[in-house]
């Protein structure tokens, strides 16, 4: 199956002229089974685009600039006496170029956006997701803007059937009662296994960038971005039962709890690893009209560096071998850090960071109910206290103190015992690093 464009556009409630515009390219889907319940589905988007609209100052022109996808594509488009008009303009621009990418035979490197799902009959399942070549400028109002149309509204009660069954006769209602089906007992069986669950995220060559308030002031506006490559792995394995631990654990004795963690009773294991990522400060023009990302000139606050992130979860038993809990371990690994920084880089540094602030404040302002103060604020006024009354007081809280006891051997080692005791999940974490650089 495929699909020419899926878009979505959210338009200004009083102008009617658009706000913000997302465009999925030519979505091709495909799906095979056999009789042998194997399935896969493959899901393949050639690019995604995500565009603001602003009006230009002193021209009946809007411009359009892309915030998602390809940065170097602006587009002017002009405003027609009515707004719908105007949209179906744009509608059609867009058409026009998906219309030419239909006709061609691409070839499944080419897409941008690769999903593939994959189910054996076990009811194991492999789901793996390649995002290559993605950009996109962080201007957190747009992006708030297509949260809260994202937000679902209250939901509606439907109104009772306006029926007069009061008019029935008694006999018709006695009827059209609804008869009574009772309900055979379930019988145990005991449920399939769910399977297990691979998942792979890769994302190639990511590259965000944000603003700051210094365009504002700026000729030639700075602005700070970031770049790398982000893969993630995740695997969900079957873990032993209760009766099944308690057994292979029946004989043996442990100094620590986690030394019960194998790879046999292993529930969950993640691995995060961010490659070749560092951070650097490029002029704003070249950054949106250059195509080729490695002609960009910049300069690096963050030398290009890799991080990586191991956790497992585990079932193991308690200390009294009555339950199971999860144990989770966590390793992050940081390879050499070199940061490089001067006074003008914490300058546009903050700059950028109030300028995400500020926009995250004007949103929470405008979706904040207004909440009227009506009548005073009475205060209740106590009654006087007499001398006799203060007295008898300060006796009673003299009486309620408790004078502090010295705990003797024996419940000191009883409160050790009680710590060493775990019958709770807990975690352990291992920080590891090559060594961190401040130039």
């Amino acid at each position: 199956m495929k699909i020419q464009n899926i878009g979505l556009v959210i338009l200004e409630e009083k102008t009617g002229l658009p706000i913000t515009m997302i465009n999925i390219h030519l979505l091709q889907v495909n799906f095979e089974s056999d009789e042998y319940q194997n399935m896969d589905v493959k899901l393949l988007t050639h690019d995604i685009n995500g565009s603001m609209f602003e009006r230009a100052e002193g021209e009946n022109v809007l411009l359009q600039k892309n915030l998602i996808g390809s940065l170097a594509r602006e587009t002017k488009h002009e405003i027609l006496p009515k707004s719908v008009d105007t949209v179906s303009k744009i509608v059609d621009h867009v058409e026009k170029f998906t219309a030419e990418l239909l006709k061609k035979e691409l070839e499944s490197k080419e897409f941008q956006l690769q999903l593939l799902f994959q189910q054996n009959p076990k009811g194991d399942k492999n789901v793996s997701i390649e995002l290559t070549e993605f950009r996109c400028y962080l201007i957190t109002s747009t992006f708030l803007s297509l949260a809260n149309f994202a937000a679902l509204d209250d939901s509606v009660n439907a109104p009772p059937p306006k029926t007069e069954l009061q008019n029935i006769h008694p006999i018709e209602a006695e009827q059209q009662k609804p008869t009574e089906v009772v309900a055979k007992p379930a019988t145990q069986e005991a449920a399939a296994p769910a399977g297990d669950l691979n998942v792979r995220i890769a994302i190639k060559n990511i590259v965000v960038s944000m603003p700051s308030t210094i365009e504002k002031g700026d000729v030639n506006p700075q602005a700070l971005s970031l770049r790398g490559n982000i893969n993630l792995a995740m695997q969900t394995f079957q873990t032993p039962s209760l009766k099944d631990a308690q057994l292979a654990w029946s004989n043996k004795k442990w100094n620590n709890i986690s030394e019960q963690a194998k790879q046999d009773n292993r529930s969950m294991k993640i691995i995060l690893t961010l490659n070749s990522f560092d951070l650097f400060i490029s002029q704003l023009e070249d950054l949106l009209n250059t195509e080729d990302f490695n002609k960009v000139r910049k300069r690096n606050l963050i030398m290009p560096f890799s991080l990586l992130l191991l956790r497992e979860s585990f079932m193991i038993l308690n200390s009294n071998k009555t339950k199971l809990i999860t144990y989770n371990k966590t390793t992050v690994t940081l390879e050499k850090f070199m940061l490089r920084v001067s006074y003008s880089d914490f300058k546009l540094l903050f700059a950028s960071l109030n300028y995400q602030l500020e926009q995250l404040a004007a949103n929470a302002a405008e979706n904040k109910p207004q909440q009227a103060v009506e009548g005073e604020i009475t205060t209740e006024k106590k009654p006087a206290v007499t001398k006799e009354e203060e007295i008898a007081t300060t006796k009673t809280e003299t009486n309620d103190k408790v004078i502090p006891i010295e705990e003797s051997k024996e419940t000191k080692e009883s409160k050790k015992e009680a710590e060493d005791f775990v019958d709770a999940d807990f975690d352990d974490f291992i920080v590891a690093n090559q060594g961190i650089q401040l130039v």
